[in-house]
């Protein structure tokens, strides 16, 4: 699949502001807005933060003032520190970034929000977000270029396990525990005794099936951000991601007050949107526990308290440098509760056993007679270039949501996507996203595909089963997928693929 199981590693470029020759539109003044074009950047279209974005651009695809479509490039792990400096040196001019990266560079308003237990329900997040402290929240940002045009709750921070679940302190000390880049996470989870890591991509995914990476800390909201087999500890919120929609300073003070009024407002309503269209704590966690290699746990109120006592100087630390703003926030929370949680799912973290155990294949494949080194993986045999060509596919986002997968999912899933092979090496240029890679194998009718080859960071999934080629189209039949429900594949293909060069 792509980038709604990798968009934390993924990332895309527009040029610098265009301004269009002609036309104009009323304000609500009924004065004109003269037309721009704004450039942008995103995490990834698929992603919490990225779905702004993308809602933003279809937003204002005949707006006066408008966003124009991320066009792709990719980063390192580090990819919002590197967006942040472009921005900065002026490629572009406004992305949607997580506020620990920006208190990271500087803007250190924004660095309460970090606070452990904090901010720890959905609710009490909602609240800041259309609350006048959003602005006080975003002041910072003026120190380092930017001007902030809204606060956008991304989700509750949980503490997902490898290899057993994460219940208190004692589960963290002397661990390894992957986080995205923040000064705020960082914080976090030194004070438990682990030490952060901020892989991505295979690295991190080598780490966890070598035994080198403990836990992460992720969302239920932003599933694809965490390797399974893992178990969430889902009554333990450590803290709240916020995204902050930014613009450069230099570009925002160039707008008429027309243009800031109607940026302002287009913002506001594709923040709406997308949070509409995500999972909802509770809808996270149910689907959570209906996904293979997917299990929930609840700590002891003992072990709840045990957090806090271990996180307590980080709270000491923050309420020093910004104690008014914190009660702030505290006192939004007033009347609203940290999730319970439940205990569900397969609670099986053996990854080995999950990626690698023995299992027959369907025919043709190794998995026929005995075993197989990878389930999910054909030995090759025969010609390998049987598909060499352009392909063209699409994709059915009614398909998708006939699954369950959420709209973002299914949005970042949908549309027309390019395959080019040569020698059973694929360049994929997706419906949204950048180019990955995929890696077939066959033998006889048999097909399986890597879709995160080649170190690609933008794709996800790998499955196995058979085709099926008559003249220019070839159709699949997939009977098992390692990294989630096989029939999200036969659903992706279930229009086939059409050569087209």
């Amino acid at each position: 699949m792509n980038t709604r199981r990798s968009f934390f590693f993924t990332v895309t470029i527009v040029s610098a502001v265009a301004y269009a020759a002609c036309g104009s539109a009323p304000s609500r003044s009924a004065q004109p807005i003269d037309p721009v074009t704004l450039s942008s950047e995103t995490t990834g279209a698929g992603g919490v933060g990225g779905d702004v974005m993308i809602d933003l651009v279809e937003n204002t695809a005949t707006a006066a003032v408008r966003v124009a479509e991320p066009k792709g490039a990719t980063y390192g792990d580090d990819y919002e520190g590197d967006i942040l400096k472009a921005m900065q040196a002026g490629q572009f001019d406004l992305s949607v970034l997580r506020a620990d990266r920006l208190a990271m560079a500087g803007a250190k308003s924004l660095a309460v929000l970090q606070t452990p237990f904090l901010v720890t329900s959905e609710e009490q997040a909602a609240k800041i977000a259309a609350d006048p402290v959003a602005n006080d929240l975003m002041a910072g940002l003026g120190d380092i270029g930017l001007t902030g045009i809204e606060l956008v709750p991304g989700g509750l921070r949980h503490p997902f396990g490898y290899g057993s679940p994460m219940y208190g302190p004692a589960d963290y000390q002397g661990a390894v525990i992957n986080s995205r880049y923040g000064t705020g996470v960082d914080a976090i989870i030194t004070a438990l005794g682990a030490t952060p890591d901020h892989s991505g991509g295979d690295a991190r995914t080598n780490k966890i099936k070598n035994g080198q990476l403990r836990g992460v800390e992720g969302s239920l909201m932003q599933q694809g951000g965490v390797d399974r087999p893992a178990i969430v500890t889902s009554n333990v919120t450590l803290y709240t991601k916020f995204d902050v929609v930014v613009v450069r300073t230099k570009v925002w003070n160039g707008l008429t007050n027309g243009q800031k009024d109607a940026l302002r407002a287009a913002v506001v309503k594709a923040s709406h949107d997308a949070i509409a269209a995500r999972d909802t704590e509770a809808g996270g966690l149910d689907r959570w526990c209906a996904t293979p290699g997917a299990g929930s746990v609840v700590a002891t109120p003992q072990q709840v308290q045990q957090l806090h006592a271990a996180l307590q100087p980080v709270v000491d630390a923050a309420t020093s440098a910004d104690g008014d703003m914190a009660k702030r926030l505290a006192a939004l929370g007033t009347g609203t509760a940290p999730p319970a949680g439940k205990v569900c799912g397969s609670l099986d973290t053996n990854v080995e056993s999950t990626t690698n155990s023995t299992a027959s294949g369907p025919s043709g494949t190794s998995g026929t007679s005995g075993t197989s080194p990878d389930p999910y993986k054909v030995t090759r045999q025969g010609p390998q270039d049987v598909l060499d060509g352009v392909w063209r596919m699409k994709t059915d986002r009614q398909k998708y949501l006939d699954l369950g997968l959420s709209v973002n999912d299914a949005d970042a899933n949908s549309g027309i996507w390019t395959i080019t092979v040569k020698d059973h090496i694929a360049t994929v240029d997706q419906p949204n996203g950048a180019d990955c890679t995929w890696d077939f194998a066959f033998n006889g009718d048999a097909v399986s595909i890597d879709m995160a080859a080649l170190g690609n960071e933008s794709c996800y999934g790998h499955a196995i089963g058979t085709f099926k080629r008559v003249g220019d189209v070839v159709t699949f039949d997939f009977q098992k997928e390692r990294d989630y429900e096989v029939a999200q594949d036969n659903a992706m293909f279930a229009l086939g693929m059409q050569k087209i060069g």
